[in-house]
């Protein structure tokens, strides 16, 4: 219970492994490829999460000296979720690892993207910083949309045991406009809306349970908004 589980095999390949022994300290150093990763996560949940054509460069370090500590480092990295239609891609993840309860650095970046056609919204480019202390996440960071035209800001808090999270949206307003930016760029559903001016304060929330059990929650506030109807 509180740990993640996968039912089919990774395949590594190693560019470089080193493992050393020094002062009562021993070390590993490893660089290479994952892939292959295909298959269903499981959280402790009835519900695993379905993965599919998963692959990246790590870099694997980890340190005993009494206490194991270390730090995993992937990017080019990219994974589909076939049951949620969604795709990450260009990712890139820092996170220490072990129990050690100092604050360590942790980031976030890649773009997830909606591979159904005509997509649901735009591709969305994630970046993120935070801390890990113990086996708590706290980041900040930003969801933006359309080379930066749509920025808006996020917090989210994570357990890693069991695994467990919520993330945080906005507020923040965005305007549109007949010279600027348009409801259809953002997502193909809204491509009905044309001439639209004014502006809209966008707020959300997700929520992770320890069950794997997901909650969303959205909301959208109109302000002096005009529009004709395609």
């Amino acid at each position: 219970p509180g740990r993640l589980g996968l039912d089919a095999p990774l395949e590594l390949a190693l560019d470089e492994a080193v493992l050393s022994s020094r002062a009562g300290t021993e070390a590993l150093l490893a660089r290479g490829r994952v892939d292959g990763l295909d298959g269903r996560l499981r959280t402790g949940s009835d519900a695993p999460l379905l993965l599919a054509d998963g692959s990246g460069l790590f870099t694997l370090e980890i340190k005993e000296d009494g206490t194991r500590t270390g730090r995993l480092t992937l990017s080019e990295a990219r994974l589909s979720l076939p049951a949620e239609a969604l795709r990450l891609s260009e990712a890139g993840v820092e996170l220490p690892l072990g129990p050690d309860p100092s604050e360590r650095p942790v980031a976030l970046s890649g773009r997830v993207s909606d591979s159904t056609a005509p997509g649901r919204f735009a591709p969305i480019r994630v970046n993120a910083e935070g801390v890990r202390t113990g086996h708590t996440v706290s980041m900040t960071g930003t969801l933006s949309q359309l080379d930066d035209a749509v920025r808006l800001p996020f917090e989210a808090d994570a357990m890693l045991a069991p695994p467990s999270g919520e993330l945080r949206i906005g507020p923040r307003l965005v305007t549109l406009g007949m010279d600027s930016l348009q409801p259809g760029e953002l997502s193909a559903m809204l491509r009905g809306l044309e001439d639209v001016s004014g502006a809209i304060e966008i707020e959300g929330r997700a929520a992770l349970a320890a069950d794997g059990s997901l909650g969303t929650s959205a909301r959208f506030s109109l302000r002096d908004l005009s529009a004709v109807m395609g």
